[in-house]
């Protein structure tokens, strides 16, 4: 088993190492995987990968987990909080199930939990936020069993698949966050956070269907939210 730096039921979460790269490149280059996202649109070059490891590894405004599929110790995907403020407290939460077998089984709900769970208690976050393709039912519920709450639309702002999406804008406060604990903590028999009720008109847009850019930073979902870069994790 992966020597885990978080641990659920069904996943735990690990840093990125050089020998995942390959993997990982598979994972972005996977149409299946990134349908709901700008990736994928050409191959990803030994210098991006390369590029991708060194922001995932080095930056001190990232912090990225492989998600590891516990009964098997199968690396699945990635996920991880990018862009992180340090002053206004804040950070882009994204992730990819990249390996098709291990997609809608839950994977990706509970290593987001487990994400923004480190966000807030581990290293003292305010917000955590996010972009998605507003058809992406999946992720949009994924998201929501994390305690992320719609914020807005930006229209037309995705175009993937010969049309143009709209994107879904979320995101979670800490204290969100700790009233959702704290609701579990009295015995309200869930062990998710609580959903805040939403903020925006609900939309149609699987958890597992979402993830980084490897040509911008600035991807979450397939959604450039943030300043253009290079590189993402």
């Amino acid at each position: 088993m992966s020597a885990p730096f978080l641990a659920g039921d069904k996943v735990v979460l690990r840093g990125l190492r050089r020998d995942d790269l390959e993997r990982y490149r598979s994972w972005l280059e996977n149409p299946e995987a990134t349908h709901f996202m700008e990736s994928g649109w050409r191959p990803v070059s030994d210098a991006e990968i390369e590029e991708i490891y060194k922001a995932s590894t080095e930056s001190d405004d990232t912090a990225v987990f492989v998600i590891v599929d516990k009964a098997s110790d199968t690396p699945v995907g990635v996920c991880g909080l990018y862009l992180i403020h340090w002053i206004c407290r804040r950070a882009e939460f994204r992730i990819l199930i990249g390996d098709d077998a291990f997609r809608g089984k839950g994977l990706g709900s509970e290593a987001a939990r487990l994400t923004v769970a480190y966000g807030f208690d581990k290293i003292n976050l305010e917000t955590l936020y996010l972009g998605v393709n507003a058809e992406n039912q999946g992720a949009i519920a994924s998201y929501e069993k994390a305690g992320f709450v719609r914020e807005g639309v930006r229209r037309q702002l995705i175009y993937r698949n010969g049309r143009y999406y709209d994107a879904l804008m979320m995101s979670i406060l800490r204290d969100e966050y700790l009233g959702g604990r704290a609701a579990c903590n009295n015995g309200a028999g869930s062990t998710e956070p609580r959903e805040p009720k939403p903020v925006a008109a609900d939309l149609s847009g699987a958890a597992d269907r979402q993830g980084p850019d490897p040509l911008t930073t600035a991807d979450v979902g397939g959604v450039r939210i943030d300043r253009p870069s290079k590189v993402s994790p």
